[in-house]
C-alpha cells in the first residue's frame, strides 16, 4: 500500500527481475510496479456480493450459516458459550406484491430490514469481518435469508429468556406502519427461536429447528413467538412421514371414498349422498381426516386426491342409477377444497369426470364452503357460471360462519345452502342458533333456494328442523359415513317400499 499526495491509499502489486553480468552474478534489479487498486476493489466487491443480499446489503444464507458454524466450533471448546438462532418471516408483503408491484415491496424490505437492524442493541454490530477476533464478545447477526424472511444470530446468551426478549423487541418494531406509495403498510413477524445444544452437530440443524418454531408461530396466526422443543421436532417428523405416506396412499389403494345419505327430513327416504375421504394408512389405520386433509391441502396433494375422489364419485353414482331407477336422481355431492377451486381447472376436471363416467350432469352437486365463495366473489361468480353450463348443482357449505349474507350469494347461480353444523348441534338448547338456522331456511327459500342441515343426531333437531321447513339433512340420527355396498342395500330397501306403494295404490 502507498500512501498517495492526494490523500488516497493506493495497492500496488510488484515484481523484481535480476539483471545479470556475464560471470552470472546479478549486478541489478528491475522492480516493475502495477497499480491494482481497481482490481482489488472489484474482486473485494464480488467477495462481499457473494456473501450479502443484494437488495438490503444483509449477510445472506452462506454468511449467516459461516458465522454460525463458527459459533457452533466455539461452543465445543467452551461448554458455557451459548447461543441461539432467531427465524424471523415477516407477513403481511404477498398482498403488496400483489397490488403495487414488486418495486413496492423491494423498498419495504429495505425499510423493515433497517427497522430491524436498529432494534438490534446499540453495543452490538450486525456484521462483522471474516476475521473477528473473539466470538465471546456479544453480537446480534441479521441476515436475510429469502424473501421476507430474516434470521438473527445471538451469542453469548446469559440467560434462556434472553432470545424471547429479542424476538419480542424484533416484533415491537414492525408494528408501527410503513409508508408505500402514500399507503399505511402494516406488517408483522412469526419469530421461531431455536437455542444452542451439545446434541446438535451441525448449524444446518440449528437453522432447521429455528425454522421448525417459526411454522408453529405462523400456524397460531398474528403476531408470535415459538421456542423450539424436543416434542415439536418429533412432530415435524411425524408429519413428514404423514405427507410422505399420503403420496403414495393412491398408488397403495389405502384410500376409501365412504358416503353419507343426505335424507328427506320428514320421509327419511334417501335423496342424496355426500362423497367424504377415508384413509387407512397401511391397511391398518385409520386416520382421521383433521389429520390428512389439512396436509394434503397445504403440499397440494387436495388437487389430485379431489380429482381422484370427483371420478370415483361420478363412476359409482352412474352405477346406482342403472341399478337403482330412483326418481329423481340420486344426487351425488363432492366437496371442493379451497387450494382446488383456486390453483385447480375445476371445470375441465369435472367435465372429464361426467364425460368419463356417464353420470348425468344434474345428478352431480358440487359443495364450495362459504369463505372460499367470498374470498374472490368475481371470480367465484366466474367458475360458478362455467360449472352451471355444464348442468351441474351447485351447494354453499357451512353457511352462517363467514362474512357473506344472503342478497351477496344472490349473484351466484347456487341451487342449495347447507347450514353449518354449529347451528344445528345448538338449536335444541340455543335461541340464538335456533332463531339464526330458522332465518337462513325462510330468506332461502324466498331465493328459491334448497336447504340442507348437517349434524342432525337428535330427534329434537329434526323436529325443530321439520318445523322451520327444512327439505333435507344428514346426521348420524339417519346414518354416518357407509361404503357403497350399505348405499346399496338403504336404495334397494327404498325401491321395494316404492314398487310396494304403487302396488298398492293400483
Amino acid at each position: 500500500m502507498l500512501f498517495r499526495w492526494d490523500g488516497s491509499w493506493r495497492s500496488f502489486e510488484s515484481t523484481a527481475s535480476p539483471i545479470r553480468d556475464r560471470k552470472g552474478i546479478v549486478t541489478q534489479l528491475v522492480i516493475v510496479n502495477r497499480d491494482i487498486t481497481e482490481r482489488k476493489r472489484i474482486q473485494e466487491q464480488l467477495e462481499h456480493n457473494a456473501s450479502h443480499d443484494a437488495l438490503t446489503t444483509l449477510p445472506n444464507r452462506l454468511l449467516f450459516l459461516d458465522r454460525l458454524q463458527l459459533a457452533s466450533l466455539h461452543a465445543m471448546r467452551h461448554p458455557e458459550y451459548k447461543f441461539a438462532v432467531l427465524f424471523v418471516d415477516v407477513q403481511g408483503l404477498k398482498i403488496v406484491n400483489s397490488t403495487m408491484g414488486p418495486a413496492v415491496v423491494d423498498q419495504l424490505i429495505i425499510d423493515i430490514s433497517a427497522r430491524l437492524k436498529s432494534h438490534l442493541r446499540h453495543y452490538d454490530t450486525v456484521t462483522r469481518s471474516a476475521t473477528s477476533i473473539d466470538p465471546l464478545a456479544g453480537q446480534e447477526i441479521l441476515a436475510r435469508m429469502d424473501g421476507y424472511q430474516f434470521t438473527v444470530l445471538l451469542e453469548r446468551i446469559k440467560e434462556p429468556s434472553e432470545p424471547m426478549r429479542v424476538a419480542l423487541r424484533l416484533q415491537e418494531s414492525l408494528v408501527p406502519p410503513f409508508l408505500a406509495n402514500d399507503m399505511e403498510v402494516f406488517t408483522f413477524a412469526s419469530i421461531g427461536i431455536a437455542l444452542s445444544s451439545p446434541s446438535l452437530q451441525t448449524p444446518v440443524e440449528l437453522l432447521r429447528d429455528a425454522d421448525i418454531a417459526m411454522c408453529r408461530a405462523k400456524a397460531n396466526g398474528g403476531s408470535s413467538c415459538e421456542v423450539f422443543d424436543s416434542d415439536m421436532h418429533a412432530l415435524v417428523i411425524r408429519r413428514l412421514n404423514l405427507e410422505s405416506d399420503l403420496r403414495k396412499s393412491v398408488e397403495r389403494n389405502e384410500l376409501r371414498v365412504l358416503y353419507q345419505p343426505i335424507v328427506h327430513i320428514t320421509t327419511g327416504r334417501v335423496f342424496g349422498v355426500e362423497a367424504l375421504l377415508r384413509w387407512w394408512r397401511n391397511d391398518s389405520e385409520l386416520v382421521a381426516p383433521a389429520d390428512f386433509i389439512e396436509v394434503a391441502e397445504e403440499t397440494g396433494l387436495i388437487v389430485p386426491l379431489g380429482r381422484w375422489i370427483l371420478n370415483e364419485t361420478c363412476r359409482q353414482a352412474h352405477q346406482w342409477h342403472m341399478q337403482f331407477n330412483t326418481d329423481p336422481l340420486l344426487t351425488a355431492t363432492v366437496n371442493v377444497s379451497p387450494r382446488q377451486f383456486a390453483q385447480s381447472n375445476i371445470v375441465a376436471d369435472v367435465k372429464s369426470a361426467l364425460d368419463e363416467s356417464g353420470l348425468n350432469p344434474w345428478s352431480l352437486q358440487l359443495e364450495i364452503t362459504e369463505s372460499v365463495a367470498m374470498s374472490d366473489p368475481q371470480k367465484a361468480a366466474r367458475i360458478f357460471s362455467e360449472l352451471k353450463d355444464l348442468g351441474v348443482r351447485l351447494s354453499i357449505d357451512d353457511f352462517g360462519t363467514g362474512h357473506s349474507s344472503l342478497s351477496r350469494l344472490r349473484r351466484f347461480p347456487v341451487d342449495v345452502l347447507k347450514i353449518d353444523r354449529s347451528f344445528i348441534s345448538a338449536i335444541e338448547h340455543d335461541c340464538d342458533s335456533r332463531e339464526i338456522a330458522r332465518l337462513i331456511i325462510t330468506l332461502a327459500h324466498h331465493l328459491n333456494l334448497k336447504v340442507i342441515a348437517e349434524g342432525i343426531e337428535t330427534h329434537g333437531r329434526r323436529s325443530y328442523l321439520q318445523e322451520f321447513g327444512c327439505e333435507f339433512g344428514q346426521g348420524y340420527l339417519f346414518s354416518g359415513p357407509v361404503n357403497h355396498l350399505a348405499i346399496e342395500i338403504m336404495l334397494a330397501a327404498q325401491f321395494c317400499d316404492e314398487v310396494k306403494d304403487l302396488v298398492f295404490a293400483e
